[in-house]
């Protein structure tokens, strides 16, 4: 994952190019990124280790193998695809068309059932900070299109309830799973093969935290003051009717099994909103 990131950020910066288009009958070999200035990276140290420098942002421990050798010229061979029998294909991801990607599609769904699990159970802080992207021209912190909390995107209208565009702030409110606007809903939020590995079934590692900060998209608000809740995006169904049904978080028990059972008893709650809306 940490190479693939790697790779996206070169071909970001410039260091990494890749053909316009191929023929179908071209070999993969053919019709792969590669670095137009390989050969003065690896003629000269300076130009390798400038590039080496910005894309792994300093973090000189990748540089070595566990013998203390010098792995600089392995790198970015490897990063550059400049080794003959080396062809990855990397799909659009690596040009930030991701859905284009067939990859795509039954990836991202597991991220997304992590965060809606996260969401449900709080996080520690949900604070969104603006101009401050990562991997933007390389690993440079800054501003980047898209990414912060105001910035409106040119998707059209994607929920009944609230017409677009829509800024990412009015997305993370509709995208809510605890919230009936959303098309779909996971059936559970278990990973039997992560409890195998010995990870907590919850993905829990200390149980459940009491001083995280409640997502105000979610509307649990163990204070029980809703005043700094932000609004609902213009148009949607206000948000304190789209919870009104889910059980009081001051009941539900704090211990893993008693989260187990209260998330059980919230699902059926969501179930019965969804199916509501949708009449």
């Amino acid at each position: 994952l940490i190479g693939f990131a790697i790779q996206k950020n070169m071909y970001r910066a410039g260091y990494l190019e890749c053909p316009v288009t191929c023929s179908p009958d071209a070999t993969p070999q053919a019709c792969k990124c590669t670095c137009p200035d390989i050969a003065a990276y690896m003629n000269s140290s300076v130009a390798k280790m400038s590039v080496l420098d910005q894309v792994f942002a300093g973090q000189g421990i990748y540089f070595w193998d566990k013998d203390s050798n010098d792995v600089t010229d392995l790198l970015i061979r490897l990063l550059c695809n400049d080794y003959d029998e080396m062809a990855p294909v990397m799909g659009d991801s690596l040009e930030a068309a991701s859905p284009l990607d067939p990859s795509f599609w039954p990836t991202h769904p597991t991220p997304d059932r992590l965060l809606h699990w996260r969401r449900l159970l709080g996080f520690n802080d949900t604070e969104w900070p603006d101009n401050e992207s990562w991997s933007v021209q390389g690993f440079a912190i800054a501003y980047c299109y898209l990414h912060n909390e105001d910035d409106v995107g040119p998707w059209p209208t994607l929920f009944k309830e609230s017409a677009g565009p829509y800024s990412n702030r009015e997305l993370w409110e509709l995208y809510s799973p605890a919230k009936p606007y959303l098309p779909y809903i996971y059936d559970n939020f278990e990973w039997p093969h992560c409890e195998a590995a010995g990870l907590p079934l919850d993905m829990q590692p200390t149980g459940f935290d009491d001083d995280r900060t409640v997502d105000d998209a979610v509307g649990f608000d163990q204070s029980g003051d809703d005043s700094t809740r932000p609004d609902s995006p213009t148009g949607a169904m206000d948000p304190n009717d789209a919870t009104s049904e889910a059980p009081a978080p001051d009941d539900a028990p704090d211990t893993p099994q008693g989260m187990t059972d209260f998330m059980k008893s919230f699902m059926e709650a969501h179930k019965a909103r969804q199916a509501k809306a949708r009449s």
